[in-house]
Parts: C-alpha cells; structure tokens; sequence
C-alpha cells in the first residue's frame, strides 16, 4: 500500500487527475480482502484521507469543503462506496487546484509582460535578471512564457526593441548605434543583425524605402 500511496502522491504533485483517481483504485483493490470489518473500513478512509488531503494541502491550502468530504468518507458502510466517495472528492479538488494555480501562473506572467514592455531598453534585462526579480524559476519561467503567449522571452523582448527601432527610424535621424543604445544592445552589429532577422531589411534598406 506504501508504494501505490507513493504513487498517488507523486500523481497529486505533478497535478496528474487521471494517475491520481487510478491509484485510488489500485489502493481499494489492494486493499479488497483486508477491510473485513466496518472498524477496519474506517481505518483505511482515515489513512488513505490523511495521506491524500495532506498531499494536496502542499499544492494548496484545501477549501472549507475537506471536513465535509471526510464527513462523507466516514459514514461509508461498504468499500466500493468509499472508493467512489474518495474519487469524487480527489477529482473535485485537483481540479480547483489546477484552477488557482493556472489563475495564479496568469498574474505572474501578466506581471512579467508588464515588466518586460517598461523595462526592454534595459541592456541588464534577461531571463534570469527577471525569473530573480519574480522569484520564479528561469526554466519553468521560460516554459510557462511561450506556453501562454507562444513566444519565447527572448523573442517577445526583441520584438519589443525592433518595432521601437522602427519607430524611431521613422521619426529620427539617429544612427543605427544610438537607436542599438536606446533599445538595449551594447552592440551595434548585432542590433543590424537583429533588425534584418527581424524586417527582411538592413537598416539602411528600411530608410531608403522610406524616403522613396
């Protein structure tokens, strides 16, 4: 029983509904020929629930619904009701944490992308410059940026650098290396680089099109 409670732990971690309701199956069939007696019946709920709802409660802190769940689980009489109750409760709970934390990982990067359009001429701002300041893992930072706004960080700052680099080609007369300071790159090269990645156009391509 220890190692599919393990099994169901990891599942609760790693927000898997589907691994977690298959562990409770497996931890009821276990456990078939052993609940003889309603006493032990009750022993297994409390076990199984404390386990669960604890596993869950690290993820996030449970609703004001865990004592009535237990309520429900307690009062069971036979252990297919059990289980059915145990997985009701499971399904509900993993997805109100999912929600939250999608609800919460929403703020972060709205934050993020905030940060990143008032602060892209910094030279100074990368990913882990802003994973620091949010204190959130530059990896799992990354992920979670192009999963929801399906650009890389990388590619969302340097599209904000290249359309100010635009702007400013249109409306001014700077150099292609004052408009690399203004935007944040040290290196000019790299910024004529970027900036035909970026429009298919050198720098002076783009202005002679303009004044044409």
């Amino acid at each position: 029983t220890e190692s599919l409670l393990k099994n169901m732990y990891i599942a609760i971690q790693a927000g898997n509904v589907s691994d977690v309701l298959d562990a409770i199956d497996e931890i009821f069939s276990e456990n078939i020929d052993v609940v003889a007696e309603r006493t032990q019946l009750k022993l297994l709920g409390i076990n199984l629930a404390a386990k669960m709802l604890n596993s869950m409660n690290e993820q996030l802190p449970l609703s004001n619904q865990e004592n009535v769940s237990l309520q429900k689980i307690f009062e069971a009489d036979t252990l297919p009701e059990m289980r059915s109750i145990f997985k009701i409760i499971a399904k509900d709970e993993m997805e109100r944490i999912s929600l939250e934390i999608a609800r919460k990982r929403k703020g972060v990067l709205e934050d993020v992308r905030k940060y990143i359009e008032e602060n892209y001429a910094d030279e100074e701002l990368s990913l882990l410059s802003v994973a620091a300041k949010f204190y959130v893992n530059p990896s799992y930072l990354s992920r979670i940026f192009k999963d929801f706004y399906g650009v890389s960080f990388i590619e969302y700052a340097t599209k904000l650098k290249m359309e100010k680099a635009i702007c400013l080609l249109r409306e001014t007369d700077a150099k292609g290396y004052e408009i690399a300071e203004k935007i944040g790159i040290k290196d000019p090269k790299y910024f004529s680089f970027c900036f035909k990645k970026y429009t298919g156009q050198t720098i002076n391509e783009f202005r002679k099109r303009l004044c044409s």
